[in-house]
């Protein structure tokens, strides 16, 4: 949230991706750039091109004098299913946020946005408080909540809230670790899907050249209607 960042840059990307069932492929070429249009006023801004369309977005981003930060902004993109390559079948999303310093030790973060394409409403909220317990160490707990609505479909809400930590001495080592478990209904109430996901992660500097890494991912998932959607995922790393 600091004011430390050069006053322009800009970056070229690019990526492909694979996808199986109805989400089609997606190799995609961009670039965007981050410019200080003023002392305390940021603009970012991206684009690009690829076999699922065009993507773009624009952020707004104020900081005060006490390191706060409020930001807008706007974007368009891509639904991720075949036959919506066309600009017009861009989802646009308008979000907005802050970043605060409560105490300090203490702070947190709030984001709002709104995404539409044709009948079908997005409505995503996050809320996100962090504990600085010393320099390296810091504790987050974060609550989302969203809900899609469209004609003649039903509207499934869904809801999660995790926990995790961080410790940052870079010198020596990092980790984090982080919990997870979210609920999604619909207005029928029947399926009711559940999910717990867990991801740690260690990083160890041996010496200035060589550092040894670790790392889990996994993810469980349940439902009360049936077991269709069941699934359990995991993944490690070492290096």
């Amino acid at each position: 949230m600091g004011l430390q960042r050069p006053p322009f840059r800009i970056f070229l990307w690019s990526n492909a991706l694979q996808r199986r069932s109805n989400i089609v492929r997606d190799n995609r070429l961009g670039i965007g750039f981050s410019a200080k249009v003023a002392q305390r006023l940021t603009l970012d801004a991206k684009a690009s091109d690829g076999d699922d369309g065009i993507n773009a977005s624009a952020r707004l981003s104020y900081v005060s004098k006490r390191n706060n930060e409020i930001h807008i902004g706007y974007a368009l993109g891509s639904l991720g299913l075949s036959g919506t390559s066309g600009i017009h079948n861009r989802e646009r999303k308008i979000t907005a946020g802050t970043k605060f310093k409560a105490t300090d030790t203490g702070s947190g973060f709030i984001e709002n946005s709104r995404g539409q394409h044709a009948n079908r409403t997005t409505i995503a909220k996050t809320y996100c408080i962090s504990y600085e317990r010393t320099r390296y160490l810091k504790y987050t707990a974060t609550l989302e909540s969203g809900h899609v609505s469209e004609t003649g479909h039903a509207s499934p809400r869904r809801n999660t809230i995790s926990f995790g930590a961080a410790d940052n001495n870079q010198n020596t080592q990092t980790g984090r670790l982080r919990s997870e478990y979210s609920t999604e209904t619909e207005k029928t109430k029947h399926q009711k899907p559940k999910t717990w996901g867990l991801s740690a992660h260690h990083q160890t500097r041996l010496n200035t050249t060589w550092q040894f890494l670790t790392g889990v991912d996994a993810l469980v998932s349940k439902q009360s209607g049936g077991n269709f959607r069941d699934g359990e995922y995991s993944e490690g790393t070492l290096g």
